[in-house]
């Protein structure tokens, strides 16, 4: 569909995500790619969240070591800055973004920046989901542990003490990296194994186990959900190529129940790290090439 661009967003009408020194999109279905924000020195942006009037991104800034917030029309236009010290990535309800600060998780509204606090520093990992009741983010359950056990809290949307609803034993070193949430569960990533947490009663679920199937690569990219499945690119660290003797390359989809996984993408030649699902089809990037590809 396009050079350049890998997406990471999608209002139903166009697929968002970073093009060559720009933010830019083009229409579900195909068509010319569009310049949103231009200038840009994508190499260091990082999270894309796009609503019914604007794109949201973090840029990472190494040399100050601080993650900015930024906004900008979705039709075109120029950036404005709403905050300088969020996490990587952000979420987002009606009104605000959500997200993690060294401050602890505050909402920040898309208008006007303001920021609202809703809970304390401690032991506060990525921001994951948002409702109208509750926040919930990644923490570590009980007394430090290497490698840590894993959990899920949640706060009042309104503010307050937060409390857990879960945790389990992940199969890196570290927290979940990858993380995305639908009404009803978070869905969690690491190291090839799929976990749903339910928020309705904190049970845990393993519906995908890259390291014990077909489909085994580790090494994480994005996700992505719809109605029924979530997708997400991997990659296996087992060779030193390109050319890679294995492939290299896997856009891989499972159903949320865990029936149905299947890898949709694969290749030797080329790695990609995002991916949308809107419409009918899923949107990827392979080797910074933008694919269609239908679902089915």
């Amino acid at each position: 569909m396009a050079t350049s661009f890998t997406p990471l967003a999608s209002d139903g009408q166009y697929v968002y995500g970073w093009g060559d020194r720009q933010i830019a999109r083009i229409a579900v279905g195909g068509g010319a790619v569009e310049t949103v924000v231009a200038g840009l020195d994508v190499s260091n942006d990082w999270s894309l969240i796009v609503d019914s009037n604007y794109v949201f991104w973090t840029w990472n800034d190494w040399p100050t070591n601080r993650v900015v917030l930024l906004r900008a029309p979705k039709t075109g236009g120029s950036a404005t800055v709403l905050n300088e010290h969020v996490q990587l990535d952000v979420i987002a309800d009606a009104s605000s973004i959500v997200t993690g600060t060294p401050n602890g998780i505050v909402g920040i509204a898309k208008d006007s920046g303001t920021v609202s606090a809703i809970t304390a520093p401690t032991d506060v990992g990525a921001v994951v989901a948002v409702n109208a009741s509750y926040v919930y983010f990644l923490s570590r359950h009980g007394d430090a542990t290497a490698p840590p056990l894993a959990a899920i809290r949640r706060v009042s949307r309104a503010g307050g003490a937060s409390e857990e609803i879960a945790w389990w034993h992940p199969y890196g070193d570290g927290l979940p990296p990858r993380t995305i949430a639908d009404g009803a569960a978070v869905f969690a990533w690491d190291f090839g194994r799929i976990v749903r947490v339910s928020f309705a009663d904190g049970a845990v679920t393993t519906i995908f186990d890259g390291q014990n199937g077909p489909i085994a690569a580790d090494r994480p990219g994005y996700m992505g959900i719809d109605d029924t499945n979530v997708y997400w690119v991997t990659f296996p660290n087992d060779d030193g190529g390109p050319p890679y003797t294995s492939p290299r390359y896997f856009l891989t989809r499972v159903g949320k129940d865990g029936t149905g996984a299947a890898a949709l993408a694969t290749s030797t030649t080329g790695s990609g790290h995002h991916v949308t699902a809107v419409g009918d089809s899923v949107y990827y990037d392979l080797a910074s090439t933008l694919y269609r590809r239908c679902k089915m």
